[in-house]
């Protein structure tokens, strides 16, 4: 009797040892899988962060661009605004003068 309950306690650890390594076999798969996602998704966020460097850099760059025509269109109008004022007034002088 006793030789019968060993031999069904060894199957049974038997059975258990079994599963456990087929269940360590399974764990070291899944952490290679997701070591291997862990890099794949690391890669692509650097990827990422590059390109929004470059986006920022290139907006930063478009903003300055957009100012200095700014300023520069603004001189130009004021210069042009006071030369048509200047032809203006005299017109109204010369109109003034002729009999």
């Amino acid at each position: 009797e006793f030789h019968e309950w060993c031999d069904g306690v060894r199957a049974a650890k038997t059975k258990n040892i079994k599963e456990a390594a087929a269940q360590i076999v399974q764990l070291k798969a899944d952490i290679d899988s997701a070591e291997a996602d862990a890099e794949a998704l690391a890669n692509e966020n650097a990827e990422l962060e590059a390109a929004i460097a470059k986006a920022e850099a290139e907006a930063a760059s478009a903003t300055s661009i957009r100012k200095k025509e700014h300023t520069d269109y603004m001189a130009e109008h004021k210069d042009l605004s006071e030369s048509v004022d200047a032809i203006q007034r005299a017109v109204q002088v010369l109109k003034a003068r002729s009999p």
